[in-house]
């Protein structure tokens, strides 16, 4: 499901996966019956609108709108009754990682490329997706956080 939620649960009896339409509110509002009580929400969906501005399509636009915002929103107010009091909701308004197409440059190339962003970037590092995963974690467990965006960039808008 190209707008979906894939939720995995695990609890100490069962596993399930579930697939939700972040478009559609019957089909979130059935979550929250299916689901009962909850700890923890990440909401990742996405649904980019892409191209040049003269050449979007509104349904497209739309799309990403409904996904990227209302349908987070809709996760929230159907969801939000079923949390516990310690319980938290993280949501990815639009994962925003820069995919730089370096596969001309050649193995040596692609190493100097990552080498020189690297140098330059504050933590003399690249990120990687656990530095994501330990971001999730740390806004999920902290409970008096509320309504921030996290930057994990490794300082680089100080270069």
């Amino acid at each position: 499901m190209r707008n979906g939620v894939f939720i995995t649960l695990n609890r100490a009896a069962d596993r399930d996966n579930i697939t939700v339409d972040l478009t559609d509110e019957a089909s979130i509002a059935a979550l929250g019956e299916r689901l009962g009580p909850l700890d923890h929400v990440v909401s990742t969906g996405s649904a980019r609108a892409r191209g040049r501005v003269p050449d979007l399509d509104r349904d497209a636009i739309r799309l990403s709108f409904d996904t990227k915002v209302i349908g987070p929103l809709m996760l929230a107010k159907h969801l939000a009754p079923r949390m516990s009091t310690s319980g938290s909701f993280v949501i990815f308004s639009g994962v925003a990682a820069a995919k730089i197409a370096v596969g001309t440059l050649g193995e040596q190339g692609k190493a100097d490329y990552f080498a020189d962003i690297s140098a330059r970037n504050p933590a003399r590092r690249i990120g990687t997706p656990d530095d994501i995963a330990q971001a999730v974690i740390f806004a999920l467990t902290s409970t008096f956080l509320t309504g921030q965006t996290l930057h994990i960039d490794g300082g680089e808008p100080l270069t």
